[in-house]
């Protein structure tokens, strides 16, 4: 039997579990294989502003608990992941929140799964999916 693979987006939403690593109770982290986050950073997003004629990046942070709704693209191109995120309402940052070098060449094979999960220890918690799209631009052998 083969292996399992396994490439997630991880958001912890209430509580930081110091076993996994877990920077904090409120983040956002990308895992390879493992429950233990490769990279993580404090949820939020990066918006451009202008001081003194100035362009500034200023870092907002968002708590993904709040039942606001968020959206994430996660982006792989040249062994590069980039994680985005923001509040549903506005346009995808110019900065991402993650990005990190992975060869994903050595973790996807010609025929996987996708799919999507979410818990909440002991806890009750609703996670919606309000949309997902997938787009491939690799060319083909």
């Amino acid at each position: 039997m083969a292996t399992p693979i396994t490439i997630s987006l991880q958001s912890s939403l209430v509580f930081q579990d110091k076993r996994f690593g877990d920077i904090n109770d409120n983040h956002v982290g990308v895992n390879v294989n493992s429950v233990n986050s490769m990279v993580s950073e404090k949820a939020g997003y990066w918006i451009q502003t202008r001081t003194g004629g100035k362009k500034q990046l200023l870092f907002k942070e968002v708590k993904l608990s709040s039942g606001d709704k968020y959206k994430a693209w996660i982006e792989y191109k040249d062994s590069k992941v980039s994680v985005t995120l923001a509040p549903a309402h506005l346009k995808k940052p110019k900065m991402p929140l993650i990005e990190t070098h992975i060869d994903l060449s050595v973790v996807v094979l010609e025929t996987m799964y996708t799919g999507f999960s979410g818990s909440m220890g002991r806890g009750v918690e609703r996670h919606d999916i309000w949309s997902w799209s997938f787009e491939n631009t690799a060319k083909s052998n």
